[in-house]
């Protein structure tokens, strides 16, 4: 996940996107902001992909971008297919174990 408002501005410029602008809903648990990286080059900005964890609802890709806010490679949309099931298992297990954290801390949680 992202962890600072100086990483939003090196992704954003880097892939000439607009991720900057949510830094302030990223650092409120409002939405959640991963960067995807290539096993090629983990350094370098690939992707950036906004995760929605609503509470009353599985959670949702709301969008993921690349450079100049190209669509997803095929690659890519396999493993944000693969993520995103993981995510949701992880949550359910928490959900079936009642220990659910809030919104806030779930990105930081699950992203690691």
């Amino acid at each position: 996940p992202a962890a600072s408002y100086g990483e939003f501005i090196k992704e954003g410029k880097s892939l000439c996107h607009c991720v900057a602008r949510y830094a302030k809903s990223h650092s409120t648990g409002y939405t959640n902001i991963f960067f995807i990286r290539s096993v090629d080059d983990p350094d370098k900005p690939y992707y950036t992909l906004e995760l929605k964890l609503p509470s009353d609802r599985e959670p949702y890709v709301a969008q993921n971008r690349g450079l100049r806010n190209c669509a997803r490679t095929e690659e890519v949309e396999r493993f944000e297919a693969a993520w995103l099931e993981h995510i949701k298992e992880i949550i359910s297990k928490e959900k079936k174990n009642g220990k659910r954290n809030s919104k806030s801390r779930d990105a930081e949680r699950i992203g690691a």
